[in-house]
């Protein structure tokens, strides 16, 4: 069976738990910017009444990321969670949220068998954040001389904007005198 496959036939009625740990190459973890090279630790609790199952759990990993301001790599801890509720009809799965359209690709590809994997590598994915930061008070390069200004001060004298608007900063002056 692939990395995260359930067996539907030793889902018992009640709490089912199931714990994988599987590498970052099994589930296809790709992201610019990102590697992910520990092991991904999957906690998985299906709870079974009659045909309905709820699929919840959590993951957790670690990132190492590239700082969308100073381009430092740093390695950031990955903790997420994961829910979806379906409906076993024989051998296949139904996922119950009606307003899905999208493909349920999760629900599996042999009958009898649930398959989490792109449920948890979406879990994981959706929750990276868009700009990365190696720490929240982070100051970026210079634009200037594009020194890290982190680990030190450059000197350079950055602001004033582009000359086009040197009228507007003028007109904003003789406002703020007459307020």
């Amino acid at each position: 069976m692939p990395p995260l496959d359930i067996d539907l036939s030793a889902v018992e009625e009640g709490v089912n738990r199931y714990r994988f740990l599987v590498s970052p190459g099994e589930l296809v973890l790709e992201e610019e910017g990102t590697a992910y090279e520990r092991d991904v630790d999957v906690e998985v609790r299906v709870t079974c009444t009659a045909a309905t199952l709820t699929v919840d759990g959590a993951v957790h990993t670690a990132a190492r990321r590239e700082c969308a301001r100073c381009l430092a790599t740093f390695e950031e801890r990955v903790d997420v969670s994961f829910f979806e509720a379906v409906r076993v009809e024989g051998d296949t799965v139904v996922v119950l949220d009606d307003s899905y359209d999208g493909d349920p690709g999760f629900l599996g590809t042999s009958p009898g068998v649930m398959s989490i994997d792109p449920l948890v590598r979406e879990s994981i994915l959706v929750s990276s954040p868009l700009k990365p930061l190696c720490r929240p008070d982070c100051r970026g390069l210079c634009p200037s001389c594009g020194v890290d200004r982190n680990e030190t001060e450059c000197g350079c004298v950055i602001g004033g904007g582009h000359g086009a608007w040197s009228a507007l900063g003028g007109l904003k002056k003789e406002l703020e005198k007459k307020d």
